[in-house]
């Protein structure tokens, strides 16, 4: 039978072939992230990382990562993690929640909280596309504006100071999924990672990661107001690019929102919806 355990920074290596470089760093940095393991014969077979944060007044733990090592499986690790902190969280009266894309009620992230007695769970706007590696540089209308950039850079290429100076305006913007940017440096792809100057200011960046299976995920984009060719620019490079290098898989889109989910049709029309935005909340 499986323990489980609050991990501690000398504790937290012993789980380093479970969780990503990135992650990990965060974990030995940040004081907001809570990491838990499992163990079961001696051997650290699970972990799960939530972080904290204010939800308007109140405090509230997301899920953020949650794996169990293959061979150990099946045997209500998973469910075990999240039920552990569960208890603390329902004394403390802390909301959990979990964001997570599934293809449907068969996937088997929907089925695993669906089996979690005191969660429920609701169907989110948004949704995942997915657009062959292979064809990107077939959308006529995404590689039409490829020259509209004459110089792209590579973002990690500029001066730090510029790098952060950047990260810090889109927080001052109210947009944070640059914030763990330098802790997430080893799942980006420097190359692909590309920006765009106007009057020496950054007009438009993109950010490429590395997923599993030679699938690559479309990270974070951003123009400034009236810059939209320039970031359709970056895409249309980062797809020659992409296509250049002969690589194989897909091109995951996540968390597409409505709003501009016709604006992924017309740049990428071989792309298909592979999965939907799903929330986990457990019932207080």
């Amino acid at each position: 039978m499986a323990e489980y355990m609050r991990l501690t920074r000398d504790s937290l290596p012993w789980y380093g072939g479970l969780l990503p470089a990135g992650l990990s760093r965060r974990l030995q940095a940040e004081s907001a992230l809570l990491a838990l393991g499992a163990v079961e014969d001696g051997a650290a077979c699970g972990v799960m990382v939530v972080e904290f944060s204010l939800f308007g007044e109140e405090e509230m733990a997301e899920i953020l990562y949650l794996a169990v090592a293959e061979g150990r499986r099946r045997r209500g690790i998973g469910s075990g993690l999240v039920r552990f902190f569960c208890r603390y969280a329902a004394e403390e009266l802390v909301p959990v929640r979990c964001l997570f894309s599934a293809a449907g009620k068969e996937d088997p992230a929907y089925r695993f909280f669906a089996s979690l007695p005191d969660f429920y769970l609701s169907e989110e706007e948004g949704c995942e596309y997915a657009v062959p590696l292979a064809e990107l540089v077939g959308a006529e209308k995404l590689m039409a504006a490829e020259r509209c950039v004459k110089t792209p850079e590579e973002f990690f290429s500029l001066p730090l100071q510029e790098q952060k100076a950047f990260v810090q305006s889109q927080r001052e913007a109210g947009s944070f999924y640059l914030e763990d940017l330098y802790s997430r440096r080893d799942e980006l792809v420097p190359r692909l990672c590309l920006c765009s100057r106007n009057g020496g200011r950054l007009e438009a960046a993109v950010f490429f990661l590395q997923g599993e299976n030679g699938d690559l995920i479309l990270d974070y984009a951003w123009c400034a107001q009236g810059r939209q060719a320039a970031l359709i620019s970056l895409l249309a490079q980062a797809a020659r690019r992409i296509c250049g290098s002969g690589a194989e898989g897909l091109l995951r889109i996540a968390a597409v929102e409505p709003q501009t989910e016709e604006i992924i049709k017309k740049l990428y029309p071989q792309s298909q919806v592979s999965a939907r935005l799903y929330c986990a909340a457990m019932e207080l």
